[in-house]
């Protein structure tokens, strides 16, 4: 049987991040926020709509069998509701790629305090290589000295058994930086994202990928990438 159509093909969900970061041009009034890190980089004075902002893309070269591209984005609602996610793209080159792989989650921030917060979550995964699925459960931000946690646990899926997993970012001496992620899908299948960031500008990075993708077979499962990163706001 063919995997189901995504539910968010990855053209759209590049679109629907580009239009969030229209629709959330910071205002006047904008100061920074004392929570260093990709998801939480900014935060706007009172605002009718948006609390923060943070949207970045990287684009891997050193493979060329897997040249990827990814585009991720996080805003955040009135302090109540996040909502994130990213797509990776592996076009078709020198006869293999062709594939995708993406995240989209909302957390409701029922409780909060200081850098933690805690609520329940839903995520979309879409990937190429499988029939796309929902997981339901609980997440939330912690901040442990500078490390910084995007956590999920998600006991229900509609996929069979739940999971659970991190977004990490860890500061490194210098203009050195350690993130990325790791989850946990269930039926023994695991992604995840090691990515060593070295800061040339204040929004350019030069990057080195490690990336594990479950759903895909064989030698394919493990991708090591060299290229850049840029934060666009």
């Amino acid at each position: 049987m063919s995997p189901k159509r995504p539910f968010l093909h990855p053209r759209y969900s590049i679109a629907v991040l580009c239009l969030l970061t229209i629709l959330g041009t910071p205002a006047r009034g904008q100061t920074l926020d004392p929570v260093e890190n990709d998801s939480a980089t900014r935060v706007e004075a009172p605002s009718p709509v948006f609390d923060n902002l943070s949207l970045g893309g990287h684009t891997m070269f050193a493979n060329p069998r897997y040249v990827d591209s990814e585009l991720s984005g996080n805003v955040r609602f009135r302090n109540l509701l996040d909502l994130g996610g990213f797509v990776g793209i592996v076009p078709h080159a020198f006869g293999h790629g062709g594939s995708h792989y993406g995240e989209v989650k909302g957390t409701l921030r029922l409780f909060t305090r200081g850098a933690f917060s805690v609520g329940p979550a839903f995520e979309r995964v879409t990937t190429s290589n499988a029939a796309d699925f929902t997981k339901f459960g609980m997440s939330g931000n912690a901040l442990f000295g500078s490390v910084f946690l995007d956590w999920e646990v998600f006991p229900v899926t509609t996929r069979g058994s739940g999971g659970g997993g991190t977004w990490y970012t860890i500061p490194l001496p210098g203009p050195w930086k350690l993130d990325g992620f790791w989850n946990y899908e269930g039926q023994g299948t695991s992604v995840g994202k090691v990515n060593l960031h070295y800061q040339l500008l204040p929004r350019l990075d030069v990057m080195v990928e490690y990336f594990h993708n479950g759903f895909l077979k064989g030698a394919e499962q493990d991708r090591v990438g060299i290229g850049i990163g840029y934060k666009f706001k």
